[in-house]
């Protein structure tokens, strides 16, 4: 299963670009400069770029574990749909009679649209894409994938990976840092080569991460002008750009827009074989456990893949699942709270300073449960939950006189995506168990038992009971 890359011919790049570089070389810069072209190793540059990109790109660390692990042994094809969740019209009212009716969407009328990412990318019609993404959804896992498809052949373009962050710390403009990664494998005069390749169309550009730059010193606006300039530069160039959800406010032009899928079942399965390839025992355990009624709350944490990695990871450790989901809820949390921004060493803009994880936390709770003791009410208008967290910001030490609650709503679905836009205007916590969880944490720290025991005969408050 976990095979290395298998090995491509040397004339990977030259076969495909290299007479037709000569030849527009030679009408740009003149006879010398094709000279010194001919005279070049292209051979073995290409396989130096070509092994680099798959060293660098070949591997994926996943939270909690000490060791990387190889990207196409773990790897299972994601999906995006091609309509984003904050645009879809949903009733409320409908959602709260039904709360079925989300869930149909997400697995009936969307399974149509959902396609392949790679397919898409294969597609000669779809040059530009917009992919977004929740905390943990896969988008970098899924760049890395691609890259390693091209550099195998099986993508007819030279991938060209660039980490947003990484090159506004760099200070380069964006085709000066692209002209670095093939510099460093000895192309002579890489910022020749790299210039023909955009204008033919031969890159595929993969731009990750354009949440991770922060707005301070407008960083963001400056990226977002060179990107723009760059693409409009270099129209025949494929690219890719990805972002999380929430945490862009601006349209590209000429970018079709997608969003991650969640994982189906089936894809489910499939990661946890891949995981478990070498050890039959674990990975029967575990699919056994995982199919059980009693696991379908893991199952929903199951569809993001960061989610399903920890799942994997502590049954790997453990050969169970705790028997109280208390301790998984609290891990997953954790991750999406710090742990995955800060093994990235990520630091991220936030409109609220004032709130450590502990406030957070209390803020969700707070949420929570007085959304849920109202009628067991798990989807909320935007506007009622912004001012939910105005007032509870107001309350805490050194709050700003007016906190502005859907700015803040957007930082913590872009930051922790703990609660999310299920529909236009329409939220809910991703997972329903961190609803019944922090509930249950509202609950036990606010000594509201008695509160509990009125809901006793209610099955909408089971895993609150279970929970503490």
């Amino acid at each position: 299963m976990h095979e290395p890359l298998v090995s491509v011919a040397a004339a990977w790049l030259w076969d495909k670009f290299g007479s037709s570089m000569l030849e527009r070389l030679g009408k740009t810069f003149g006879g010398d400069v094709v000279k010194k072209w001919e005279r070049f190793k292209w051979m073995e540059a290409a396989e130096n770029y070509r092994r680099r990109m798959a060293t660098n790109y070949g591997t994926v660390r996943i939270l909690g574990s000490p060791e990387p692990t190889s990207l196409e042994g773990i790897f299972t094809d994601l999906y995006v749909l091609s309509e984003m969740s904050s645009s879809r019209h949903l009733d409320i009212s409908s959602l709260h009679e039904n709360p079925e009716l989300m869930r149909d969407v997400d697995t009936s009328r969307w399974e149509r649209t959902r396609k392949s990412g790679l397919s898409l990318l294969k597609g000669r019609a779809n040059k530009r894409l917009f992919i977004l993404g929740g905390p943990g959804a896969g988008k970098t896992t899924f760049l890395k994938y691609v890259t390693l498809q091209s550099v195998k052949g099986n993508l007819d373009k030279i991938p060209v990976f660039v980490g947003l962050r990484e090159w506004v710390e760099s200070g380069f403009e964006l085709k000066a840092f692209i002209e670095q990664q093939f510099d460093i494998c000895g192309f002579p005069s890489a910022a020749e080569f790299v210039d023909h390749i955009l204008r033919d169309g031969r890159a595929l550009v993969l731009l990750d991460g354009l949440d991770e730059v922060n707005q301070e010193h407008q960083n963001r606006m400056h990226v977002k002008t060179q990107l723009r300039n760059f693409c409009r530069k270099y129209f025949d160039a494929p690219c890719v750009i990805t972002c999380r959800i929430a945490a862009t406010d601006y349209t590209f032009e000429d970018f079709l827009y997608f969003e991650m899928a969640d994982f189906t079942g089936s894809q489910m399965e499939s990661y946890v074989s891949k995981w478990f390839w070498d050890q039959e025992q674990k990975k029967s355990l575990f699919l056994e456990e995982f199919r059980k009624p009693e696991s379908s709350k893991l199952r929903e944490l199951g569809k993001t893949p960061l989610l399903l990695a920890l799942l994997c990871l502590n049954f790997d450790e453990t050969m169970t699942f705790q028997s109280r989901r208390v301790a998984v809820y609290e891990g997953a949390l954790d991750a999406l709270l710090k742990k995955w921004d800060s093994s990235r060493s990520i630091r991220r803009d936030e409109p609220y300073h004032q709130l450590d994880i502990s406030k957070k936390r209390q803020l969700f709770a707070r949420i929570a449960a007085e959304n849920f003791d109202h009628q067991g009410r798990i989807f909320f208008r935007q506007c009622d939950l912004a001012k939910q967290i105005s007032d509870f910001l107001k309350r805490q030490p050194n709050a700003p006189e007016a906190p502005d609650g859907e700015v803040i709503l957007k930082s913590i679905e872009a930051q922790h995506g703990i609660l999310s836009e299920r529909a236009q205007k329409i939220y809910a916590f991703s997972h329903l168990s961190f609803q019944e969880y922090f509930a249950a944490q509202y609950v036990k720290e606010n000594s509201r038992l008695k509160q509990l025991i009125g809901h006793i005969n209610d099955h909408r408050w089971r895993e609150i009971f279970l929970n503490p």
